[in-house]
């Protein structure tokens, strides 16, 4: 029944300390830790400048992706998406024009629309070359500023796929490679849009001054293109600020580093912390195994592994020399009468082995030296 108890004991006690590990385990992780939940200025200033920096270049991906696709289907959403549209007051004919082709309609709307041909030139358009027979633009121009739109659309992909996992990590390069990108595909893309500014002004006036009947405009993928330049323009500001969010030593980029190289979070201080109470421990103890006659590193004056169990018949007359402490024959024990002397024996034991008190078989702990063969006497 008491074996019972103690063991129902022994388990309440090791229930009550695996609670406490599991307490200690669940503060220290760094995503329950209430105290550490704050997260530094610059380090959610980072995060936004790069959540806005990708949120904008996906922005001018779609965009260019609705100027690329302008023309190429008469469904409403598409059919509409054109850069110029030329008109003729006398007929009431109209001509929209865009990347790939022309689509030619009335007020009750579009009829048809020619085969689509990558860099469409314009002054090629019924109605148009009629008016302008004289005037010839330069295939290349066309063929350019629709190259820069496919390459304005890709480069925009890319750096949105790669600015997603991007905004995790905190580095200085990262941001300015990011806004290198970024940067040179504003130009590309603003080249593009220059280009097709020049087109539609030059065209409009070119047109108008050979017959006053005949009226232009700009379409909705001119105003989709300057949406795109003043997005990557954005995204290029926000990248370009995230660098100045890493600060000047690179500390909270990407977690500050020790003397050793080591990578230091501020949720490694608990730990740190535990470590050195551990070394301070273990350092205590090694400093009072030393104080008590055995130290670290050098070796012990007596045989640890040999067994400390021997008989007093077994010792060796060398270790009864070496006694530390014998000042008397008596030896103060307790009795119910209080404190009572009793004579030693020569190894200082204060029962002799006449003494009717001393148990048969009774064995003394002795450290003997490791150098000393013992031997057993019978």
């Amino acid at each position: 029944m008491g074996g019972t108890r103690r063991m129902g004991f022994m388990f309440h006690m090791d229930e009550q300390s695996f609670y406490e590990d599991c307490k200690l385990t669940l503060l220290t992780l760094p995503f329950l830790s209430l105290n550490k939940l704050e997260i530094p200025p610059r380090m959610f200033l980072y995060g936004l400048s790069s959540s806005l920096g990708c949120l904008f270049t996906f922005a001018s991906f779609i965009l260019n992706l609705f100027i690329v696709i302008g023309q190429l289907s008469i469904k409403p959403a598409i059919k509409n998406l054109y850069f110029a549209q030329a008109s003729q007051q006398t007929t009431g004919r109209y001509y929209n024009l865009g990347l790939w082709n022309y689509c030619t309609g009335t007020a009750s709307g579009l009829t048809l629309c020619s085969h689509p041909t990558p860099g469409y030139n314009w002054i090629n358009t019924p109605g148009i070359n009629e008016a302008l027979p004289s005037v010839r633009l330069s295939d290349g121009l066309f063929l350019g500023a629709f190259i820069l739109f496919i390459l304005g659309m890709c480069f925009t992909f890319l750096l949105w796929i790669a600015g997603m996992p991007l905004c995790c990590v905190r580095a200085r390069s990262v941001g300015a490679s990011m806004s290198t990108l970024v940067g040179i595909t504003f130009l590309v893309m603003l080249t593009a849009l220059i280009m097709e500014l020049v087109l539609i002004i030059r065209g409009n006036y070119l047109l108008h001054n050979a017959d006053p009947t005949w009226s232009g405009h700009a379409g909705n993928s001119l105003w989709l293109t300057i949406g795109s330049v003043v997005s990557l323009l954005f995204a290029f500001f926000c990248y370009g600020g995230s660098c100045c969010c890493v600060g000047a030593k690179g500390a909270e980029a990407g977690g500050r580093r020790g003397r050793r190289g080591k990578k230091v979070t501020p949720f490694s201080d608990k730990h740190a912390d535990m470590e050195a109470g551990g070394v301070g421990a273990a350092a205590g103890a090694g400093a009072a195994g030393e104080t008590g006659g055995v130290t670290g590193g050098g070796k012990s004056p007596y045989n640890l592994n040999q067994s400390v169990y021997h008989t007093v018949q077994q010792q060796s007359p060398r270790v009864s020399q070496q006694q530390p402490y014998q000042d008397g024959h008596y030896s103060p024990v307790v009795s119910s009468q209080g404190f009572e002397h009793q004579p030693r024996n020569e190894m200082g034991s204060p029962h002799t082995p006449a003494s009717p008190r001393q148990q048969q078989g009774y064995q003394t702990p002795i450290l003997q030296h490791s150098d000393v063969n013992t031997t057993q006497y019978n």
